[in-house]
């Protein structure tokens, strides 16, 4: 408290209302009157207490008046909300007044909250508002986040998602949905016409969205045409800024595995694709894993949770047997030969089978290549495609 009163120019980086804080108004008024003198602080981390938005009267206006303080902070760029005691109740309109103010912010955090509103409508409306068009911000993550009421509809936070869509700069967004704790508890979820407007975002370099039950959604999502997948991945396939994407708890049928497979055939900015497939029965990756094996020359790493048939297996150890770009390709909860088999055209990937097959390595660069590997399968892979190598004449 003593650096932030003195204005100390080396305090940039800011905690506050840890679990000892005081919170009692007096105190809370005078570290209001510290942060109102300071115009240093970049960083700022609160850990909001259980109960801290329950008072009523006088102290809950102080409170509040904290994070609008906190947002007027002039150098502010990097906010986190947060929680020592599990999701605590925040309410939507504090968060809205509190990014009004900070017009230079450049991160945005918010973890284990439990997101209240009075009137659903005007809350989310006002915080679309708060970062509609945001000059500044380039990264946002909502982590393991819920609304508080139940019975919200599965379209109330698409505001805040289609604000994100508009911020000319933004460059990664994260979102992960929660485990509901309670009946009066709803879990995070967006309509497919919101994600699939964040997908054409001009700006958007890394894309997250992890533990959404989307499959069982059959209110948000009643029939084939509004399926997630089915509308981001056309949309991300016009990206020429997508860098990362990943997409969890979902499923992949004929329409979202052809969507998928257009994507990767026509998106050349795309590095890193993870998915989760919650419910593999009618699973299909046909489409998928022959768009990397022929068409796709750019994406670096792939990851795959869930349990494949034999059959999705198969075609992935397909493409990477014929797809010469990936370094990194995870197959997880895969039968032990498809990993084996996987790592090892991974492995000659890393080692620059691109290089090797696909331009004129001269007789030096083979034999130096040779000399410096002992894996008597990778001699056997390389003179079984290249028998010429097996030439006296050369």
């Amino acid at each position: 408290m003593d650096c932030l009163v003195r204005n100390d120019a080396s305090l940039n980086c800011l905690h506050l209302l840890r679990p000892s804080t005081d919170v009692s108004p007096q105190a809370l008024v005078k570290l209001i009157d510290a942060l109102q003198s300071n115009f240093h602080i970049q960083r700022v981390r609160v850990f909001v207490p259980q109960d801290f938005f329950l008072e009523q009267g006088n102290a809950i206006d102080i409170r509040e008046r904290l994070f609008e303080v906190v947002g007027e902070l002039p150098n502010l760029e990097q906010l986190k909300f947060d929680s020592c005691s599990g999701c605590v109740p925040f309410p939507v309109k504090v968060l809205s007044r509190t990014l009004v103010q900070a017009k230079f912010l450049r991160e945005l955090e918010l973890w284990d909250l439990k997101l209240a509103v009075k009137n659903a409508e005007w809350d989310f409306e006002l915080l679309q508002q708060s970062l509609q068009g945001h000059a500044y911000l380039q990264k946002f993550t909502l982590y393991n986040c819920q609304t508080l009421h139940e019975g919200l509809s599965c379209t109330w936070l698409d505001p805040l998602l289609r604000a994100l869509a508009s911020a000319p700069n933004l460059r990664q967004l994260y979102v992960t949905a929660a485990a509901v704790d309670s009946a009066s508890s709803s879990s995070l979820t967006f309509s497919s016409s919101a994600l699939e407007q964040v997908c054409r975002s001009t700006s958007l370099e890394e894309l997250g969205l992890w533990k959404f039950n989307f499959n069982n959604s059959q209110d948000s999502f009643p029939n084939i045409a509004t399926e997630p997948l089915t509308l981001m991945a056309p949309a991300i396939a016009q990206s020429n800024t997508m860098r990362t994407f990943e997409f969890g708890r979902c499923n992949v049928n004929r329409s979202s595995d052809k969507a998928l497979g257009e994507m990767l055939t026509f998106n050349t900015s795309l590095e890193e694709f993870n998915i989760h497939i919650y419910d593999s029965s009618d699973c299909t990756l046909v489409a998928t894993a022959y768009a990397l094996e022929i068409k796709n020359t750019t994406l670096k790493r792939r990851k795959l949770w869930g349990l494949l048939s034999r059959k999705n297996q198969e075609a992935l150890v397909k493409m990477v047997r014929n797809n010469y770009s990936l370094e990194t390709c995870r197959l997880l909860d895969s039968d032990p030969d498809i990993s084996a088999r996987i790592d090892f055209y991974i492995s000659l990937n890393r080692m620059g089978r691109r290089k090797f097959l696909l331009q004129n390595s001269s007789v030096k660069d083979w034999i130096a290549f040779f000399a410096m590997t002992k894996d008597l399968n990778i001699l056997f892979y390389y003179l079984s495609m290249k028998p010429s190598l097996c030439s006296l004449t050369r």
